[in-house]
């Protein structure tokens, strides 16, 4: 229970952090790190949506080339 508790003031306290950074302006330099940290989850969200999108087109260009093979045999 003490756990819960602790984890719970250590969340309440970053979404306050987050809350102050979103309402406050960017240029603040006590926002700094949240906004490194908000860039840095993007940038991974978007390479990881980039692989997924790349995997697809390998995996679409490998079965068509399949499909072309079987056609011409």
């Amino acid at each position: 229970m003490e756990l819960l508790r602790i984890v719970e003031a250590r969340i309440g306290r970053w979404l306050a952090y987050a809350d102050y950074c979103v309402n406050a302006a960017e240029q603040l330099a006590r926002c700094q790190p949240f906004w490194n940290f908000v860039g840095m989850v993007l940038g991974f969200v978007c390479l990881i949506a980039l692989g997924g999108v790349i995997v697809k087109i390998i995996r679409d260009r490998r079965k068509g080339t399949a499909g072309y093979r079987r056609a011409a045999s």
